[in-house]
């Protein structure tokens, strides 16, 4: 029997080992091409370079009109010392580089916002995702800080076009180096720096209006934050889900954040606690915007 078992499982690890060596190859010109165009839009091919093992391919975004690149490799897939052959991988570069494009174009205007309001800025050099800060800034008064740093966003999000920079981060300090909150584009809002859960939020509104027919992504945004307690909701407490944000404690009082977006020249709102119907942070877009 251990003879059986023994040769079943060589015979499934030789499968799936022939399986893996044979798991795709790098992706043609056009196949790059076409995912470039349907994650960022219309885009014009400026070279392409290849090997056996990668191809890449340079082009110029039709909206902004800055260059970003896409590259197709193969994976090597080793486990224990044995090699059971390779994937394929697709990455690029887009948001970095439209980092760089919208940095070059809006420096001048944060730089004359942050002299009027005593602040200093930083575009930090390691931008690479958005988790990563796009801007920086500080000041000795928080409310200075937090002035500039809402007058930046703004003239940031005039270069979100197509919602392309959303959930980027500018990050806000005092010049001591105390942490006085963030701004998610596309909001226009200061959030707290020990709010966890904001991110999370803006994630799911942003979901939620990609999923929605009600039209074009282009005009959401976080508008504002209110500050109120369960009791305030007029729910019932049944409907609030215990989770490690509430101590898995249900309380009238505990405080809850609402946070409010614009879409499509409607609001609706999003709270930060978990609807016992549906396990989902509890909100109202479908009743502003019902399924059709």
């Amino acid at each position: 029997m251990r003879l059986i078992k023994l040769l079943g499982m060589l015979a499934v690890g030789a499968a799936a080992a022939g399986l893996l060596a044979s798991c795709g190859q790098v992706k043609s010109e056009k196949e790059l091409l076409k995912r470039a165009k349907q994650q960022y839009g219309k885009c014009t091919l400026i070279s392409s370079d290849s090997s056996d093992k990668s191809r890449t391919v340079r082009v110029r975004d039709e909206l902004q009109g800055f260059e970003y690149k896409l590259t197709s490799d193969m994976n090597s897939i080793d486990i224990d010392g044995s090699h059971f052959g390779s994937v394929q991988r697709t990455t690029d570069d887009f948001l970095p580089r439209l980092g760089d494009h919208i940095r070059e174009t809006v420096q001048p205007e944060v730089a004359e916002i942050c002299s009027r309001a005593k602040a200093e800025y930083e575009f930090p050099a390691e931008f690479t995702n958005n988790m990563d800060p796009f801007l920086i800034i500080r000041a000795d008064d928080p409310k200075q800080s937090e002035d500039a740093a809402l007058a930046c966003a703004a003239v940031i999000q005039k270069q979100n076009l197509r919602n392309r920079f959303d959930q980027v981060q500018i990050s806000v300090y005092t010049t001591a180096g105390e942490m006085i909150g963030f701004i998610l584009l596309p909001g226009n809002v200061l959030t707290e720096a020990q709010d966890e859960n904001a991110r999370i939020i803006l994630n799911e509104a942003r979901n939620y209006c990609i999923a929605s027919k009600a039209g074009r992504l282009d005009t959401f945004s976080l508008v504002r934050m209110e500050h109120i307690t369960f009791a305030d909701t007029g729910l019932p407490l049944e409907r609030l889900q215990p989770s490690p944000d509430f101590g898995y404690v249900k309380n009238k009082d505990q405080p809850v954040t609402v946070y409010y977006f614009s879409y499509q020249g409607k609001e609706f709102f999003i709270m930060n606690f978990e609807d016992t119907k549906t396990s989902l942070h509890y909100t109202n877009f479908r009743e502003v915007f019902p399924e059709k």
